[in-house]
């Protein structure tokens, strides 16, 4: 009985932090700007630094203000060997670099990003659109489950 007990609460564990609610997206439909920030951490002291990737959006919200916001793509994004995917804090900057824009227009945001493949750890370049899954809800952009931070502009 333990043993069942353990295996049915570690399928909830996993299913709960690798599931990723389908969004709408669509993002870019009320924001006016949007770039893409590598920003720097060290998990700790001695640890190396380690980059990670946030998309920073200008929008206008319901309430017809402005509002800059920025999501960290940690949150969304997962490398399954060498193949950028969206999954509920997925953390894919331990594997992908050299991440970048490309096409953005109110259809379409096209990040690129190198990944290591997982066997090897050759490189691959990836192409994701995050205004599929990325939205605007209230004056917030979301992906799935995980909200961003807004700020009202001056």
């Amino acid at each position: 009985m333990k043993l069942m007990t353990g295996i049915i609460t570690a399928m909830i564990a996993f299913f709960a932090t690798t599931s990723f609610a389908e969004s709408e997206g669509g993002f870019m439909e009320p924001c006016k700007t949007v770039s893409l920030k590598e920003a720097f951490y060290k998990p700790c002291k001695e640890c190396p630094r380690r980059a990670f990737y946030k998309v920073l959006a200008g929008c206008t919200a319901l309430d017809g203000k402005p509002y800059d916001n920025e999501l960290n793509l940690n949150l969304c994004l997962v490398n399954d060997h060498g193949k950028i995917q969206w999954r509920r804090r997925g953390g894919f900057d331990k594997s992908c670099e050299k991440c970048s824009l490309g096409k953005a227009n109110k259809k379409k945001v096209e990040m690129t990003c190198y990944c290591a493949d997982g066997v090897n750890k050759e490189l691959r370049m990836n192409i994701i659109d995050l205004n599929k899954r990325i939205e605007l809800r209230g004056n917030t952009i979301w992906c799935g489950e995980e909200m961003g931070i807004a700020s009202t502009l001056k």
